[in-house]
């Protein structure tokens, strides 16, 4: 119960409520993989990516390391700590995390954040010039998603990344084609800052220097 009203706290907006429901989850069964992730989440929306960054590496360093043994519940830990680190700008140290965690997660068939993952590192790799990679981080995440495993809200961090290559490569139809599906695939006031952002930054860069 908590951690499912952790999770809608932290969509509404609710962040210190969110978190708050989170660390009760947790001090009933510290085992709910989620609400792990819906505390951190809430941290980082609330407080900043370094401050869940922080909380995240007070976790036993055999719950975030990368074994032949991991599990579940380690696999979501390390893509979460992934994709922090993108967010924080720590690119290439979130986006080899990313990997990791990806590559346990096929291991063990484990889904759990896989789409948000491959968003993130989608979005590292137009980062760090690896164009040639973003698109294959993209479909996949899109599979996953597509196939009831993902959450949607991740098709918004694709098409972003989908809509900036595009537009770095001067295609500007593809990237008015990937920003038109950013808008009609985010739900409703769930993503309209996200989007806004994107049409921003597609016009700048069409723009050019200033």
């Amino acid at each position: 119960m908590e951690t499912a009203l952790s999770a809608v706290l932290n969509f509404l907006g609710r962040h210190e409520e969110g978190i708050g429901a989170a660390r009760r989850a947790l001090e009933l069964d510290p085992s709910v993989t989620y609400a792990w992730v819906n505390l951190y989440t809430g941290l980082a929306l609330d407080q900043g990516t370094q401050t869940a960054l922080r909380e995240l590496s007070q976790v036993t360093p055999t719950v975030l390391r990368a074994t032949p043994e991991t599990g579940p519940h380690d696999v979501a830990l390390l893509s979460l700590r992934g994709i922090l680190r993108v967010a924080s700008g720590s690119l290439k140290r979130g986006a080899e995390e990313c990997r990791t965690a990806l590559e346990l997660g096929r291991a063990h068939r484990v889904s759990t954040l896989s789409d948000f993952t491959h968003a993130h590192l989608a979005i590292a790799q137009h980062l760090l010039g690896d164009w040639e990679d973003v698109p294959i981080s993209c479909e996949r995440g899109f599979a996953i998603t597509a196939n009831g495993e993902g959450d949607t809200a991740a098709y918004a961090w694709e098409y972003a990344a989908l809509c900036w290559l595009a537009a770095g490569r001067g295609e500007w139809a593809a990237a008015l084609e990937h920003l038109h599906a950013l808008e009609n695939r985010h739900r409703p006031g769930g993503h309209r800052a996200h989007v806004c952002l994107v049409r921003g930054q597609q016009g700048d860069l069409r723009a050019g220097p200033r």
